[in-house]
């Protein structure tokens, strides 16, 4: 690999910067259409505010919810980073999980460049990749939000934690400088989430199978397993002393983590996250076929590992490979074909001459459509994330107007959990016990009973059928005191006979803009 000439860094940093520039005006346009939170991140707020409690030695329950005991196993270097500027900086900790996932994601950016040029060489590629994994929704749509705080930062040391082993391994010296340090990002990486730490892992066995020798690749990333045990092992040992093995076999199986589901991806799903076959699906085909040409099937290979290992992230997860398969579909296949063409033009028609590379129009033409399309998608779609103004105001209600004791039934207002804002918020802001919510439960191993009962509760209301409306709320358990209906999901209605029975046997106690609070009647 040659030197590049300090013109050549200087338009490199140049256009990281611009790549900065783009990113962050994305990323900003959804951030700031709310006061509030993105979609999530309640959860991290009260477990922050545990780990301050507990003056940063990990609780064995979080107080979320009430008394439903949910463990404290999510890996907590988040929620001690964020609890800690609280601490230091006095910046409230609702606006640091807000700003946070932002700050991590846009970081994540550099060692993404970093990476593209050590995998792809040269000074070009590895910027068209950076361009992609900057602009397209993938790289920060679930990362920027409320609960991206732990997606975020895990992805910032995984990434690290790439680069630096990848160095490590080109190394003549078996033990290294960069060996320490990625032993301890994986272990960040590990201390920041658990999903990606699984593919990080994955990834690191993959650049060992190939890189030369083999063996000593395996020694390697033997050591920085190790460094990265030893490094998370004040989370994974508190939470193993606390309650064994059974949360992270709980929380295995509520993602759809491990399936045989794989296959029906390979043929269907798009791992840039676009539901036609787009520009980038299309050069994600040609830059594929140029890989497998050439016989260099690192990249390929990883999106396979990422079906088989984490694909219930495959979007997210997948880009990073799949930005730089983009980045050889444009430079080693468009640019070159278009400059063929342009020369058998000019060959033919010696009047046509162009003082300019026309070709470099392709790369041009293709980033203003990728930044386009994610401007446009966060216009259509931001107010999916935002939580609305009269949701904010009935929690805060119910946290001053109703018994500490009383228990809830939220209606679901999304179209699944994962975008449930008012689900999620309701124990942290209205500071009572939800019987729907299911955030968190997966580490108790009944997040699966809980998303049945909202999908059986909406479908009693939506069929408007007072009888499974009721079936499904005695399944609720417990005395549900209160029902809340948020009407901000469109889908959600009440119809004139669950109206009745509703009238029969509760009273609206609070009624404002969407948001609608039954209390139940004293028998």
């Amino acid at each position: 690999m040659t030197k590049p000439s300090g013109r050549e860094k200087q338009i490199t940093i140049l256009v990281l910067v611009f790549c900065l520039f783009l990113a962050a005006v994305i990323r900003l346009q959804v951030i700031l259409a709310s006061p509030y939170l993105l979609n999530d991140g309640m959860l991290f707020v009260t477990m922050t505010e545990d780990m301050q409690a507990a003056n940063y030695r990990i609780p064995e329950f979080t107080t979320y919810n009430q008394a439903d005991q949910i463990p404290f196993a999510y890996p907590p270097l988040a929620f001690a980073v964020t609890g800690v500027i609280n601490q230091l900086a006095g910046v409230p900790v609702l606006e640091l999980v807000r700003w946070l996932p932002f700050i991590f994601n846009m970081l994540s950016i550099l060692p993404l460049y970093f990476l593209s040029r050590r995998i792809l060489g040269g000074q070009v590629k590895p910027l068209f990749a950076t361009l992609a994994y900057a602009t397209l929704k993938p790289g920060y749509y679930w990362l920027i939000m409320g609960g991206g705080l732990t997606r975020s930062l895990g992805m910032l040391f995984g990434l690290t934690t790439l680069v630096l082993f990848w160095d490590a391994l080109q190394s003549r010296r078996w033990f290294s400088g960069r060996l320490i340090a990625a032993g301890v990002c994986f272990g960040l990486t590990g201390a920041s989430h658990i999903e990606i730490v699984m593919l990080t892992a994955a990834v690191l066995g993959l650049f060992c199978c190939f890189h030369k020798g083999f063996w000593r690749s395996i020694a390697r990333v033997t050591v920085v397993g190790v460094l990265g045990l030893l490094v998370a092992a004040p989370y994974w040992v508190q939470v193993l002393h606390f309650h064994g093995l059974q949360p992270f076999l709980a929380a295995s199986g509520s993602g759809n983590m491990f399936s045989i589901g794989i296959i029906p991806l390979l043929i269907g799903e798009q791992v840039i996250d676009e539901p036609y076959m787009t520009m980038f699906g299309v050069l994600l085909l040609i830059g594929t076929g140029s890989l497998l040409l050439r016989r260099q099937y690192l990249l390929l290979v990883w999106i396979l590992v990422i079906l088989v290992v984490g694909y219930r992230s495959l979007a997210r997860s997948s880009l990073i490979p799949a930005a730089m398969i983009t980045a050889v579909a444009i430079q080693d296949v468009l640019i070159p074909a278009f400059e063929r063409i342009q020369k058998e033009v000019q060959r033919k028609n010696k009047n046509s001459r162009s003082r300019y590379p026309l070709a470099f129009l392709i790369p041009i033409i293709i980033f203003i459509q990728a930044f386009g399309a994610s401007f446009l998608f966060n216009i259509r779609h931001q107010a999916d994330l935002v939580v609305p103004e009269g949701t904010v105001a009935a929690l805060r209600w119910v946290s001053e107007n109703t018994p500490a004791n009383a228990n809830f039934v939220v209606m679901p207002s999304a179209d699944g959990w994962w975008e449930d804002s008012t689900q999620e918020w309701f124990p942290t802001m209205a500071k009572r016990h939800s019987l729907t919510t299911v955030q968190g439960y997966e580490w108790l191993g009944t997040m699966q009973q809980r998303t049945d009962l909202s999908r059986d509760l909406f479908m009693g209301a939506f069929e408007d059928d007072p009888q499974k409306f009721q079936v499904a709320l005695h399944r609720a358990g417990g005395s549900c005191d209160y029902i809340l209906f948020d009407f901000h999901y469109m889908l959600l209605r009440i119809g004139p006979k669950l109206d009745r029975w509703l009238n029969q046997t509760h009273t609206i106690v609070h009624q404002q803009d969407q948001v609608v609070i039954y209390q139940r009647n004293k028998p």
